[in-house]
Order: structure tokens, then C-alpha cells, then sequence
């Protein structure tokens, strides 16, 4: 059905993402049913406890029954759950719907990528780069359909109308994926007569590798700093516009208008990187400008100015996660893909565990603005990872086996 694989996996991409119709509203969502900052997080930080438990059984899973067959299964499974999520507003009830969902997630997170990489790796390697930023501007490119579409939903039908259309975005990914090959595997098939041995040798294989690759711990303690910074950035931006006047149906014109203004990012990022091979240090310069921007937010009273800080900190949030992915996947071996970058979603899931119910109960004493100063001072210990990262990086790359 496509001439190269890559172009399914941007099709699936486009897809998903223009009917992730709930992202600009899923704190919004949330408080409109009365719940704290304190119990929004402590969703997070379940859904969490489930990714932590499960990413690494199902990352290997994926290596060794295919990639392809964990991606569509987690997709399908996942939209079930979201269908589940409207009808109630229980909070007991949510919060174990979402722990299926992480569960169901954790069979595509990592596994994705590592089957993209894998196809890129076999039909045409010089793709890899360019992958993960043209991603990122296809992501950004459902954004726009999908805050025009989330606008009008809450608007005319209702906001708990949202997750349907998300959950179908799912199983229309999974379609399209259907068809594209299947990545590299571990393991043989008569070796899968013996699951026990075969999960502890991979996990004892992967370990070792990821031992003997310093620089992944350098990646992974920067990108787990990061998230902790943004489960407090991300209570605190939607609910600070709505507290200074915005309507909650703006917030999806907002988000049309990031994906419009962040679909060139990528792009032009993937030329920047081309005259500029230490990546990492594209990440630190990044972070050095978050800090400036919500040190800003946090001063201005002004909805406008706001929402001009906001547009600029998702400008430069649409750099930082596929230059990470990139440099992730460029130090891992294919044949152990899947189940290092599990790891990295336990280290992701770390972070959230323990900053989720952190930073909601900060939030229950601080002030938004003050919440912003919080962030930016974190922010300025993740650049410093990052830049110490980049120290590393260049040799690391040349030595992957």
C-alpha cells in the first residue's frame, strides 16, 4: 500500500493527532467535574504506577513478538478505555479506567518508535533524522484540525464529547498501520516455547547494554527532570488563562494556533541540525530560553502577554521532544530497541510518580505565578544535564554496538 513504510507511519501520525481532540482541555476536563489540582495529579501519577510496572515486560514483548503486532493491539485497546472515561464523573471510577489505559498504553510507548526506527534502519537509513522532526510537524498539523474540531465540540455538543472522537482517532492509527511490515525481532520463533528464559536473558542483555552506555543515563535523567517540570506547567498554563478571562472554547483556537505556528519547527530544525552536530546542545539552549519565558510569565499580569509567552514556550516545547527522540534512538542497537526505550518510559514514569502528587500539592499553596518561578528554577538543573550530556554524546554515537 506505500512505497516506503515511512510514509504510513506519517499517515498514522496525521491521523492520530488530528483527532486528539482533548489535549488543550485535559486539565480543563478535570475541573470542570470538580476535581482538585491534588486528585488530577495523583490520575497522572497512577497512570504512572501502571507504566512503571509493565513498560519493560511489554517493551520485550514487543521485541520478541513483534513490534507491530504490541503497537496495533496497545492503539485499539487504549481507545476502548477512552470510550469508558465519559460516562461518569466518579473520580474512583476515572482513576481506574485510566490505569487500564496506561496499561494498554505501555504496549505501543516505545515500542512505536523502536518500529519506526527499525523500518527506517532497513529500507533507507538516511531517513532517521528526518523522521522524528517531519513527526513533529505532522503532529503539529492535526493539532490544527484538532483544536478546531475540539473548539466546536465543546461549544455545540459538550466537552465530555471529546475522548469519543480521540478513541477513534486511535483505531484509524491502527488501520493504517495495519498494513505497513512488521520491525526486526530478538528472537527466533522456536525459541518462543520457553517465555521465562526468554524475557530474563533479553532483560539481562538490555541491562547490560544500557550499563555500558553512560550517555542513555545522561538522556534519560534530563528528559525525567523535564517531566516533573511539566506536570507543574501543565496545571498551571490552562486553568492561569481561564483565571485571567479566557473562555474555555478559545483554548482550542489556541491550539489550532500553536499547531499552525509549530508545524514549521521541525523542519527547520531538521536543517539547523545538519550544520550543528552536537544536538544536545540545541536542548540546552532550549532550556535556557524556557527559563526566560516563564521567569516572564510568571511577572505579567496581561492575558495577552500570556498567551504570547505560551505560543513562544510550545515553539520551543516542539524542539526539545524530537531532538531527545532522535538522540535516543541514534545510541540504541535495533535488535534491543523496544526494551530500552521501556526503560526510558520507566524513567518517564518515575517522574511523574513521584512529581505528579508533588507539584499538585505545591500548587494547593502556591500561586500560578509563583508555580512558573518553581518551573524555571528546575529548569535551569535540566539545562545544565543537557549541556554535560552534549560532553559525551559525540563519541558515544561513533562506539554504538
Amino acid at each position: 500500500m506505500f512505497k516506503k513504510s515511512i510514509y504510513g507511519f506519517y499517515l498514522a501520525t496525521l491521523l492520530q493527532n488530528a483527532l486528539k481532540v482533548i489535549t488543550p482541555f485535559y486539565i480543563i476536563y478535570f475541573v470542570a467535574l470538580g476535581f482538585s489540582f491534588w486528585q488530577i495529579a495523583l490520575i497522572s501519577s497512577l497512570r504512572s504506577i501502571v507504566g512503571l510496572i509493565f513498560e519493560i515486560p511489554t517493551g520485550m514483548i514487543a521485541d520478541i513478538y513483534g513490534k507491530k503486532t504490541s503497537v496495533i493491539l496497545g492503539y485499539s485497546l487504549s481507545a476502548l478505555t477512552l470510550f469508558l472515561i465519559p460516562l461518569t464523573d466518579n473520580f474512583l471510577w476515572i482513576a481506574v479506567v485510566f490505569c487500564f489505559n496506561a496499561f494498554f498504553e505501555t504496549f505501543f510507548t516505545g515500542a512505536d518508535n523502536a518500529w519506526v526506527s527499525d523500518r527506517i534502519e532497513a529500507e533507507n537509513p538516511d531517513d532517521m533524522k528526518s523522521f522524528f522532526m517531519r513527526k513533529m510537524s505532522l503532529r503539529n498539523i492535526g493539532f490544527i484540525v484538532a483544536g478546531l474540531l475540539g473548539a466546536g465540540i465543546v461549544k455545540y455538543r459538550g466537552i465530555e464529547y471529546l475522548r469519543y472522537v480521540y478513541g477513534g482517532g486511535l483505531l484509524l492509527a491502527s488501520g493504517v498501520l495495519l498494513f505497513l511490515p512488521d520491525g526486526m525481532k530478538g528472537y527466533c520463533g522456536e525459541e518462543e516455547n520457553i517465555l521465562s528464559k526468554i524475557f530474563w536473558h533479553h532483560l539481562r542483555d538490555s541491562r547490560k547494554y544500557l550499563a555500558q552506555h553512560k550517555t542513555l543515563w545522561f538522556l534519560f535523567a534530563g528528559i525525567g527532570l523535564f517531566l516533573i517540570l511539566d506536570e507543574l506547567t501543565g496545571l498551571i498554563w490552562a486553568p492561569y488563562l481561564e483565571e485571567l478571562g479566557f473562555s474555555i472554547e478559545n483554548l482550542g483556537y489556541l491550539s489550532s494556533l500553536l499547531g499552525l505556528l509549530g508545524a514549521g519547527v521541525p523542519l527547520l530544525l531538521e536543517k539547523v541540525l545538519k550544520k550543528k552536530k552536537n544536538s544536545p546542545l540545541v536542548l540546552g539552549t532550549s532550556l535556557l530560553i524556557f527559563v526566560g519565558i516563564l521567569i516572564f510569565a510568571g511577572l505579567t499580569s496581561s492575558i495577552t502577554m500570556l498567551i504570547c509567552l505560551y505560543i513562544i514556550y510550545n515553539f520551543i516545547d516542539d524542539i526539545i521532544f524530537p531532538v531527545d527522540e532522535l538522540l535516543t534512538n541514534q545510541l540504541i542497537s535495533a535488535e534491543k530497541r523496544a526494551t530500552i526505550l521501556s526503560m526510558k518510559s520507566v524513567v518517564e514514569n518515575l517522574s511523574s510518580i513521584l512529581g505528579g502528587p508533588l507539584v499538585g500539592w505545591i500548587l494547593g499553596y502556591l500561586t500560578f505565578s509563583q508555580g512558573l518561578f518553581l518551573s524555571a528554577g528546575l529548569l535551569l538543573v535540566i539545562a545544565g544535564v543537557y549541556v554535560y550530556f552534549s560532553c559525551y554524546y559525540n563519541f558515544s554515537i561513533k562506539h554504538r554496538s
